[in-house]
């Protein structure tokens, strides 16, 4: 895999391939620290790997060889990505980047895996996904770069936000858009063009349910080390792998979330939904401030979503939105669930426009 440089080279991306290598947690009874703070991934086994990387593509890559190699890469990893091609693609990188200096951590960070972001000699901002060992010595089992993706500078920017609004206008037949500020807490609307139109989020939703998790933590309900096994009844499609984990897998409901959350898993979305009480979540829509909370009830898991785009015709899918709330909970139970169970990644094949966009969705 490659990608485009700024200095007209192609610079080789290390192969995310390699990320398979290292599992979320071994199969079996699980547990999990919670995740420290990103800023202090830096003073972690990680961070330690990262400093050391940065400083490989600064200013020591002339001394990048064999041995160092061995001495920072765990054995899975060059069995991967051989040790000739690794240092052949961290010197490229370093000719290309260098100097690279730390920007900041994303996300949450564990004391053997982080997200960075890195400033680059080239135009772009770079990310650096790395993953060590969780004993000493702590060799790097996971490592992938590649550009951060910045919006590009608009030729003839709008002056005036009347401007703005034509130009979202002509760019499609229905645009929303909202800019505002925070005062004192509080959501001040600077300019909005049908800021109030319900729309799909998508998988933002997961954030609802990420919300009603870290409510039963605080109270006590729940815990992030608390184990949960993989069910084939909560099996869903992409995104995400958790759905390639076999029936019985344990994995702790921190590794749930950080999946749902940072890999948009719907496996581990629904799990987490079974687990917490699909009307605890609704509930938890109004507590976070959802506009029209109602709408979402019942709150759709994501396997019954797809059951729905790809198994449920269009008068029966009419019959469950004319019905009321007990009757769409009955149908969700005696039609839709079923139809989830018999979900394969072939029924999206054909599935290549919007479907249900503002019923449904």
């Amino acid at each position: 895999m490659s990608i485009h440089g700024y200095r007209d080279r192609r610079i080789p991306i290390l192969l995310g391939l390699v990320l398979l290598i290292a599992p979320l947690v071994t199969p079996g009874p699980a547990t999990a620290e919670i995740p420290a703070p990103a800023a202090a991934a830096a003073d972690s086994p990680v961070g330690e790997q990262l400093d050391w990387l940065l400083g490989q593509l600064n200013s020591e890559v002339e001394n990048f060889g064999p041995i160092r190699v061995s001495e920072h890469f765990a054995p899975e990893y060059l069995d991967a990505l051989p040790t000739t091609d690794l240092i052949a693609i961290v010197r490229d990188l370093a000719e290309s980047l260098a100097p690279v200096a730390l920007a900041r951590f994303e996300g949450l960070s564990q004391a053997d895996a982080a997200v960075a972001i890195v400033t680059t000699d080239t135009i772009d901002d770079w990310r650096i996904t790395i993953g060590v060992e969780s004993n000493a010595p702590h060799r790097i089992t996971a490592l992938f770069l590649t550009p951060v993706p910045y919006p590009s500078e608009l030729a003839n920017p709008p002056e005036r936000w009347s401007d703005l609004d034509t130009d979202l206008k002509n760019l499609a037949s229905r645009a929303s858009f909202l800019a505002a500020e925070i005062v004192d807490g509080q959501c001040d609307t600077i300019h909005g063009l049908n800021e109030d139109a319900p729309l799909a989020i998508g998988s933002s939703f997961k954030l609802y349910v990420l919300g009603e998790l870290a409510d039963q933590i605080a109270r006590g309900d729940a815990d992030w080390d608390e184990p949960l096994p993989i069910q084939d009844t909560l099996r869903s499609l992409p995104s995400g792998d958790m759905r390639l984990d076999p029936a019985g897998t344990v994995y702790p409901l921190l590794i749930y979330a950080r999946q749902m959350i940072a890999a948009s898993d719907n496996t581990a979305t629904d799990h987490l939904i079974d687990r917490l009480g699909r009307e605890n979540i609704e509930a938890e829509l109004r507590a976070m401030g959802h506009a029209a909370p109602e709408r979402n009830v019942p709150l759709l898991a994501t396997r019954e979503w797809f059951a729905f785009k790809v198994k449920i015709g269009v008068l029966a899918t009419l019959g469950y939105l004319d019905a009321d709330v007990p009757g769409r909970r009955a149908f969700l139970t005696e039609e839709v669930d079923p139809a989830a169970e018999t979900l394969q990644e072939s029924d999206t094949f054909s599935w290549v426009t919007p479907r249900r966009i503002d019923t449904i969705e």
